[in-house]
């Protein structure tokens, strides 16, 4: 998730962004003096355990699903729905947010793809996918998802002097 997050957060500034485990941020917190460190909701505590009392940080907001939710609704008969990342962890998420809609009526299947791989999905019905593996895939529904909404990177650009890249 964090090469994911690093590599949509990169896309959206016009500036260096660098990304750091938490154990490398473990064994040095100083690596980050100087720089908003950001995070997903849920992570806080652990990040704030391990930086100094007042570095600036910042929790991600996620985007919503509803664009989502409409396309799964709207589809008109049985369907195959693929999810692909590069991520364990959106597959994961992302399974668990759209199951309840997808009900008896359609199918998911999820796809863990290596970042230099390209995936032939022109069979399935409507694919969506983590923005790092959306030109990697080959598929005519293919809907990209950002984990991060615009408010989250217009508050990092805000933060950080940097104006933000508009969402394609």
């Amino acid at each position: 998730m964090r090469r994911l997050l690093h590599e949509e957060i990169s896309s959206k500034l016009s500036i260096h962004v660098a990304s750091t485990s938490l154990k490398a941020l473990s064994d040095n917190a100083a690596a980050v003096i100087g720089a908003l460190v950001v995070f997903l909701p849920g992570r806080i505590w652990r990040i704030a355990s391990l930086l100094r009392r007042g570095h600036p940080m910042l929790a991600l907001e996620p985007s919503g699903i509803e664009e989502h939710l409409k396309r799964i609704r709207d589809l008109n008969t049985a369907s195959v729905i693929g999810i692909v990342s590069i991520s364990p962890l959106f597959l994961e998420m992302a399974k668990s947010l759209l199951a309840p809609f997808v009900g008896s009526v359609h199918a998911i299947e999820d796809y863990l793809i290596e970042e230099s791989r390209t995936i032939n999905l022109s069979g399935l019905d409507v694919v969506f996918c983590d923005c790092a593996s959306r030109q990697r895939i080959r598929a005519s529904h293919v809907i990209p998802h950002f984990v991060t909404c615009l408010a989250s990177i217009r508050e990092i650009s805000t933060r950080i002097g940097s104006n933000p890249r508009g969402f394609r």
